[in-house]
């Protein structure tokens, strides 16, 4: 993989230039740098981001968009030349370095996903998820930073090998911050899904809602870190949001969450591996 020279880029060249120049400036020759790919700019052309910079590099190889490549940096100068290598699983990422990665890609997709809310207002969570792809198009910044932390999610996956797939899904509640995903879903005629979904409240921190479903029926346990006081299951009305309309849906609990879990669904996977 090479960054090529400025000059080949005709209206690219101002911008890759800087952002050349700052990459010299904060790497060093033989250092290993992770990035994703953000998007293909045409055969073999695509931009990647390299601690949150993103450079236009020529690229051999074929990965899928917001997969997440190694690196070791074999020159600087005149051209900052990246030969891509094979992460073996040594040299992985572990567990703390995956957690600390996707907390903060996260939290950079929230900042950016900002605008995009407005627009992913539906009640159906499929109408939903497609306004808020079609909101990213609008929104570069937004778009480029939804596709490292879903790059991110699955190198996660990758490590987890498990049958709960841990998932990022921010149009099941726009806008919301800390949240995250685990899916399983037991086969059977009519399949059955067990999801837990968590955000962060700030009169409750953080906040898990446990939903099983199998068609036409849904139930749901809520669990908060925070002010559970007297609240019961008649004070929590159904998370239509993360359930399509007219299922009929019911609370069974509502109670404290667990100390073991207040590091959050990630983590708790992550110490199970």
């Amino acid at each position: 993989m090479k960054i090529r020279d400025d000059r080949n880029y005709g209206g690219h060249n101002f911008s890759h230039g800087h952002r050349a120049s700052t990459f010299r400036r904060t790497h060093s020759v033989g250092q290993k740098v992770h990035g994703y790919l953000l998007r293909w700019e045409k055969t073999g052309l695509g931009w990647v981001s390299i601690d949150n910079q993103h450079l236009l590099a020529s690229i051999s190889s074929k990965p899928a968009k917001g997969s997440r490549l190694t690196f070791v940096i074999q020159q600087l100068l005149p051209e900052i030349i990246l030969k891509e290598i094979a992460e073996e699983t040594s040299g992985a990422l572990g567990s703390i370095d995956l957690l600390n990665e996707f907390n903060a890609l996260r939290s950079q997709f929230e900042t950016a996903s900002i605008p995009v809310w407005p627009s992913c207002a539906s009640d159906d969570p499929d109408e939903r998820y497609h306004a808020f792809i079609a909101a990213l198009e609008s929104f570069p910044e937004a778009h480029d930073a939804f596709v490292r932390v879903s790059g991110c999610v699955a190198a996660i996956n990758t490590i987890l090998a498990m049958e709960t797939v841990f998932s990022y899904w921010p149009w099941l509640m726009p806008g919301a911050t800390g949240q995250a995903t685990t899916l399983t879903i037991k086969q059977d005629n009519q399949p059955f899904h067990d999801m837990v979904h968590e955000f962060e409240s700030r009169q409750h921190g953080l906040v898990q809602i446990q939903l099983l479903y199998r068609h036409p029926q849904a139930s749901y346990r809520v669990h908060l870190q925070h002010g559970k006081g007297s609240f019961t299951k008649n004070d929590f009305t159904p998370p239509q949001s993360l359930v399509p309309p007219g299922i009929d849906t019911h609370c069974l609990q509502v109670d404290s969450l667990p100390k073991s879990r207040h590091a959050g669904l990630l983590a708790e996977l992550l110490l199970q591996t």
